[in-house]
């Protein structure tokens, strides 16, 4: 509960109270979802400029934009998923220092979401691996049944899915992988929208 309740914190202050708030976990365990979460409640909240992405899609952004570091400044809220994609960029170290000491010394709310540990990110230069090591890292579990099952109950929800209690308890002992989860709910979703408006048992 400690990921979670830390989570909740960042996302409704606007004090960054943890800064950086770093995410750690085995692939699935729910770090991309909880980023986003938390962006999604900072952007419910009134907060604006808010930039969330991936590393290769920072990259992207660094290759299509030449005032790249400008437009990041800009945002209020900084999340970057797959930190440890940073091996293969190395000039993005040099970037994401300018833009660290940026938030920091504006109080502005950093969260980042690696596989593993920082700890054990060998390839970081010191100055980018310190000062990521600065605030509060949490490390995310792999999602137990009883998370499952909520989740997949909420996902249904959300898409409007009539599937029976039992369904849900047995899609959520065949996936013990979030994403894996995701997927198969989503399938189902597609399937009902675009073949047949109701889902059987047998089907």
């Amino acid at each position: 509960y400690f990921p979670l309740a830390s989570a909740q914190e960042v996302a409704q202050s606007l004090e960054a109270p943890y800064n950086p708030f770093v995410l750690c976990g085995e692939s699935g365990s729910g770090k991309s979802f909880l980023l986003r979460a938390i962006a999604n409640a900072r952007s419910e909240h009134g907060g604006d400029g808010i930039f969330v992405a991936g590393v290769e899609e920072l990259h992207g952004l660094y290759a299509s934009r030449t005032d790249a570091r400008k437009f990041l400044m800009s945002m209020h809220f900084f999340g970057i998923d797959d930190l440890q994609d940073l091996a293969r960029y190395q000039y993005l170290q040099d970037e994401m220092l300018a833009l660290f000491d940026h938030f920091h010394l504006q109080h502005k709310q950093m969260v980042f979401a690696c596989t593993g540990k920082v700890a054990g990110f060998t390839f970081l230069a010191p100055k980018l691996k310190s000062r990521l090591e600065w605030g509060l890292s949490v490390t995310l579990k792999a999602p137990d049944l009883d998370i499952r099952t909520q989740y997949a109950q909420a996902r249904c929800r959300e898409r409007r899915l009539d599937l029976a209690k039992d369904r849900i308890l047995l899609l959520a002992q065949r996936f013990a992988d979030l994403r894996n989860l995701e997927g198969c709910l989503l399938k189902l979703w597609a399937y009902r929208e675009l073949v047949h408006d109701h889902i059987s048992d047998d089907e």
